[in-house]
Order: structure tokens, then C-alpha cells, then sequence
């Protein structure tokens, strides 16, 4: 009697944990859809804006704990065509702000409180080539010009908001990224590419005023006698922990942190593979670099080295971190096929969520949910965990254990007996996006009835298995 109600409550609990990550048709569209940006406001609300075909952008918003309706935000007529989109958060309000082209080249903005998008204006024109926008925290604005495609040289200007007064202008050579930062001290701080070799940063003293320039010195790294890549001159990223500062760059993938001209040596950080200094192909792409509350870096990047050989497809997501020891642990194939990263954000919590284009379609991807937002089909497979039935069951010894994963990540398959005793942990650590089979001997165990458990982030899932010797 006693262990039919404890199987009883087990299976209530069954019931209760198995939650699989949700995989939603957010959207009908056949548009192709492209250049989202993800921002979390500080109630933890989850704003997703994207561009859909040329001349539409749309948003959806994660509330508790589901999606909004599509919302239409803006949308421009032939031929004028949205080239790119940024936003950021100030509070609950949320500052989006795109570049537009038709005869001119505009930069337009607009606030979203709740689901209301109202006060769109257009708030720069050019003839001249604008690309990047990068919004901070709903206070500032930055974008890069040039006065034509072949031009080596681009102008970095920042402005405030809402006022949209311009404090910073600077004419930079063979400029390819920058980044805007705040400190704790609620300083904001510029970083940008100067010749390909450097990086070049000042903080603002005030309204006015900037301080003089600091240099991140780059540095040229062979990977052989024929070819050299200087890891600054493509993409970088910077992100500032108190005033510690922490960067990323490529094409090889270089870490370094310090502050003001103290700073640490460059490590290389590469994918599980790489061998260095031989091989020549190891291009990484746009690096994201994000600080916990712990004041730990979280990096998000691409690469087109796969396993030891140069592949022309790039698409394999990538993440790294320190371990305790201070070791790169680098995480492949985060999400399943080929993907490319258009922005990441971090929650209250420290839930690391990502925005990507995978088939002319953008997904969100986060700790609790994997989610298509644009979807071209009436009916979409959900892609979730599933833990399947072991075989042989009942088993004598040996049985195997299925499961299936629609993103790498950490995981934990236990075993418990029908007391709910924890016997044995069968894994523990990370796996890839896929279908994975463990076995597990239980010659060492009673017969009897036991369940295993597998946990990944805010998914379990419990099956039952019938041991007889």
C-alpha cells in the first residue's frame, strides 16, 4: 500500500515537471524577415523588434509567461527600403530607433510604453552612407558615416536623447565597429577601431566635455608564414564592469580586460579544434560580450572553423565563459542549424537570451523558451526536450536512456529509487543540439522500480523504468 501511494505522488510530480521548452508560431508572414534586436526592460519584459521584408518592422513582446499579438510599428512605402534597427531600454519605456534610405538616408526613432509606439520623427538626414547604430540604456545614440561605399574613412557621431544633441564627432581611419558603454558612475564611455590595429576609447567628463584618448594596443598575431590576421580590424565588442573593462575581438577571437593603459596580455580564445598557430582559418564574427551581476563575462560569437577544418558555411553559435579555475570553457551549436546572431541581452536573473536569423527568419532563443517569431508555415513542429522511454524496459542489468535537445546546453540525468532516493547521477555536463542515447549499468542496484530524470535549465522531465534480476 505504502509504495502504490508513493508511486502515486510520483506521478504527480511526473505530471508537474514535465514542462518542455515551448517552441510558438508567433507569426503567418512569407516575408523574409531580418535584423531583429532584442531588449529587456526592467520589469524583465522581453521586446522583440524585427525588419520584415524591406519596409516593415514588427514587434512581440514576452510578458509573464506568454507572447503579445504582433505588433505593426512602422512601415514606409516603395521604394524606400529599413536598412537596420536598434533599440534600448530607459525604465519600461523602450527608444527604437532605423535607418530608412530612399533619395536621402534618415535616422527615425520612436518610444514604446507597454504596446503604445507613438512619437516617431525623423531625427537625422544625409546623402552620406550611415550603418551600426548602437542605442545605450535610452540615453545616447551612435551611428557611423562615410560619403560613400569605397571611403576609408568614417565619422563616429553620438548624441544624446531625447534632445538629440549632438556630443561627439570624429573622423577615424578604416573605421569598422565601435561601442558606447556605461560605467557604474553612469559615465559613458566610446571605443572605436582606429587603422585596423588599435583601440582607441574616451570617457565623457560632461555635457561637453570628453576626456583625452586611451589605446587598447592591437596587435598582428601570424597564424603562418602566408597569412596574419590582426584580431581588432573586423568586429569587437567591449562591455565594462565597474571600471573594469572587457573586450572581444577578431578575426581571430582575442580577449583582454583592464582599464586606462593597464592592461592585461591578449588570450585567444578559439573552439574546441583549433590548432594554433597552424591553422589559417579561424575568422570570428560578432562577438557580444555581456557582464553578469557576478561581474563574470559572457561571450556570444560565430566562427567558420568547425573541428579542425575551414568550412565556408558560418552558422555554428558559439559561448564563452571562465570556469573558477579561469579557464575557457568555449560551447558550440547553441541552437540547432545555421544561425547568425543579431543581438543578446541579459535579465535580472542572469537568463542569457539571444535574437538570430536561421532561413531568412528570426528566432529568439532564451533560457525558458525557443521561439520562431517570424514563421512562414500555418502549422510549425515544435522543437522541444524530449526524454523518451529506455529500452530495453523492463531490463536486466543494462538499458539505454534517449533523449533529444533542440539547443546545446547543460544537463543532468539522474536516477532515483521509488522513495525518491537520488542512486547514481548517469551524466552531468554540457551536450549539443540533437538526439543523444546513454547507456547505464544497474548491476550494483536492488530490483524494482526506479525513475531517471533528466534537468536542463528550466526543463525536467521523469520517466519510469523497472529493474528485474
Amino acid at each position: 500500500m505504502r509504495s502504490q501511494f508513493i508511486i502515486l505522488i510520483l506521478s504527480c510530480i511526473i505530471n508537474v515537471f514535465s514542462d518542455y521548452l515551448p517552441h510558438q508560431n508567433l507569426s503567418n508572414s512569407i516575408e523574409i524577415s531580418h535584423h531583429s534586436n532584442l531588449v529587456i526592460a526592467e520589469n524583465d519584459s522581453i521586446y522583440v523588434f524585427w525588419i520584415e521584408g524591406a519596409n516593415k518592422i514588427y514587434s512581440r513582446i514576452f510578458q509573464g509567461n506568454s507572447w503579445t499579438p504582433i505588433i505593426p510599428i512602422y512601415s514606409c512605402n516603395a521604394p524606400n527600403t529599413i536598412e537596420e534597427l536598434t533599440a534600448s531600454s530607459n525604465g519600461d519605456s523602450i527608444y527604437l530607433f532605423w535607418i530608412e534610405t530612399d533619395s536621402m538616408i534618415s535616422i527615425y526613432a520612436g518610444i514604446m510604453d507597454g504596446i503604445a509606439f507613438s512619437n516617431i520623427e525623423k531625427i537625422y538626414q544625409t546623402t552620406n552612407l550611415l550603418e551600426k547604430l548602437k542605442t545605450k540604456q535610452g540615453k545616447v545614440l551612435g551611428w557611423l558615416e562615410k560619403d560613400s561605399f569605397f571611403s576609408y574613412q568614417s565619422a563616429l557621431n553620438i548624441i544624446t536623447l531625447p534632445n538629440f544633441q549632438l556630443i561627439f564627432a570624429d573622423s577615424l581611419e578604416v573605421n569598422l565597429d565601435y561601442s558606447l558603454e556605461y560605467d557604474d558612475s553612469k559615465r559613458l564611455h566610446a571605443f572605436w577601431i582606429k587603422n585596423g590595429t588599435e583601440i582607441h576609447f574616451k570617457s565623457q567628463i560632461d555635457s561637453t566635455h570628453w576626456s583625452s584618448t586611451h589605446i587598447i594596443p592591437g596587435l598582428f598575431y601570424f597564424k603562418d608564414i602566408n597569412c596574419c590576421f590582426n584580431p581588432v580590424y573586423q568586429d569587437f565588442d567591449i562591455s565594462l564592469s565597474g571600471e573594469l573593462v572587457t573586450g572581444w575581438y577578431s578575426n581571430g577571437l582575442f580577449y583582454v580586460e583592464g582599464s586606462d593603459t593597464n592592461w592585461s596580455p591578449f588570450e585567444e580564445i578559439m573552439p574546441a579544434g583549433y590548432i594554433s598557430p597552424s591553422q589559417e582559418y579561424d575568422i570570428s564574427e560578432y562577438p557580444q560580450v555581456l557582464i553578469g551581476s557576478d561581474g563574470k563575462c559572457i561571450v556570444l560569437f560565430q566562427n567558420d572553423f568547425i573541428g579542425g577544418y575551414y568550412s565556408l558555411q558560418l552558422g555554428n553559435i558559439y559561448l564563452a565563459q571562465k570556469d573558477n579555475q579561469g579557464n575557457w570553457i568555449v560551447r558550440r551549436n547553441l541552437f540547432p542549424g545555421n544561425a547568425f546572431i543579431n543581438s543578446s541581452a541579459l535579465d535580472s536573473k542572469d537568463s542569457l537570451y539571444i535574437t538570430f536569423e536561421k532561413d531568412n527568419d528570426i528566432f529568439i532563443g532564451g533560457n525558458d523558451f525557443y521561439v520562431k517569431i517570424d514563421d512562414d508555415a500555418d502549422n510549425h513542429i515544435r522543437e522541444n526536450f524530449q526524454l523518451y522511454q529506455n529500452y530495453p524496459n523492463p531490463f536486466n542489468l543494462r538499458t539505454n536512456v534517449k533523449y533529444t535537445m533542440p539547443y546545446g546546453t547543460d544537463i543532468k540525468l539522474e536516477l532515483f529509487d521509488i522513495l525518491g532516493k537520488k542512486v547514481r547521477i548517469i551524466y552531468s555536463g554540457y551536450q549539443d543540439s540533437g538526439t543523444h542515447e546513454i547507456s547505464f549499468d544497474g548491476a550494483d542496484l536492488s530490483s524494482g522500480i526506479y525513475y531517471y530524470v533528466l534537468s536542463a535549465r528550466n526543463n525536467r522531465m521523469i520517466k519510469e523504468c523497472l529493474l528485474i534480476k
